[in-house]
C-alpha cells in the first residue's frame, strides 16, 4: 500500500491526539478551496477563463485526505523557502496556488508568463490595471480578433498624437450613423441631419497616405509537447541542457 509523509508544526494540547491527525491542515485547504470555488462560479458567469477546480478536488480527495503518495507540509504560522541562487517548482500535470488573502509576486528583473494554450485574468470586484512607467505597452492578436468593450464609457486619450489605422477599411458607428473609410473613399451615412461647423472650408486635390503595419506572425502549426519537454529535462537531453 502506498504511503505518504505529513510534516506539521501544528501544536497539540499536552501532546494528546493522533500523530497523523491532519484535520487542521485539511480544514485550511478545504476552506481556501471553497472560496476559490465560489470565485470560479463568478468567473464562469462572466464568461472568463476559469481555473481547474476539478483537478484540485481530485487531489484533495484521493491524495491529501488519505495521505496517498504525497508529502504534506502544514504550519499554523507560515512557511518560508529561501535560496541564495535558484528556487524551482515543477509539476508534470498541474500547479495550483490559492490564497485566502493576497498573492504578491515581485522581481527586480523580468516576470514572464508562458502558456501553450490560454491565459485568463479576472477581477470580480476591484479594478484590473496594466501600467508601464516608461516602456511601451503592446497588445496583439496575431491571428485572431481583438475585442474591447465596456458597459459604460470607453476613453482613448493621447497626450501627443493618436493614430487610428486600418489596412483595408475603418468604420465608425454611433447612434445608427456611420462613417466608412475604404478604398480611397469616405462614405457618410445618417438618417438625420448632417451638420458641419467651420470658419473656413478648403478643397484641394486628391492625396493618400500609407501606413506601416506591424509584423503579425503566422500561427505556429506544431504544438509543444509538454510531457516530452519534461522528460527531456529529467534526462538532461542535449537540446534542453541548462533549462
Amino acid at each position: 500500500m502506498a504511503k505518504g509523509l505529513l510534516v506539521t508544526a501544528d501544536g497539540k494540547v499536552h501532546g494528546e491526539g493522533d500523530v497523523l491527525d491532519m484535520d487542521v491542515a485539511l480544514r485550511e485547504i478545504e476552506t481556501i478551496r471553497a472560496q476559490i470555488g465560489e470565485l470560479a462560479i463568478a468567473t464562469r458567469q462572466a464568461k472568463a477563463l476559469g481555473a481547474d477546480i476539478a483537478s484540485q478536488q481530485a487531489m484533495f480527495t484521493t491524495r491529501l485526505k488519505t495521505l496517498n503518495e504525497v508529502l504534506h507540509f502544514s504550519a499554523p504560522g507560515g512557511m518560508a523557502f529561501t535560496s541564495a541562487e535558484h528556487l524551482q517548482l515543477a509539476a508534470a500535470d498541474n500547479l495550483a496556488l490559492n490564497a485566502g488573502g493576497d498573492i504578491s509576486i515581485g522581481a527586480e528583473g523580468h516576470i514572464t508568463g508562458l502558456a501553450g494554450d490560454s491565459v485568463g485574468m479576472f477581477a470580480q470586484h476591484g479594478k484590473l490595471s496594466l501600467i508601464s512607467a516608461q516602456g511601451p505597452v503592446q497588445f496583439q492578436a496575431q491571428n485572431g480578433v481583438m475585442h474591447l468593450s465596456a458597459e459604460q464609457k470607453l476613453t482613448l486619450i493621447s497626450a501627443k498624437e493618436m493614430l487610428l489605422a486600418g489596412k483595408k477599411r475603418i468604420r465608425l458607428v454611433g447612434g445608427g450613423n456611420s462613417i466608412l473609410i475604404e478604398q480611397g473613399q469616405i462614405k457618410y451615412e445618417t438618417a438625420g441631419t448632417y451638420t458641419r461647423k467651420a470658419s473656413r472650408l478648403d478643397t484641394e486635390g486628391g492625396a493618400s497616405q500609407r501606413i506601416e503595419m506591424p509584423d503579425l506572425y503566422p500561427p505556429i502549426e506544431n504544438k509543444i509537447c509538454i510531457p516530452c519537454l519534461l522528460k527531456a529535462i529529467q534526462a538532461n537531453d542535449a537540446i534542453v541542457q541548462g533549462a
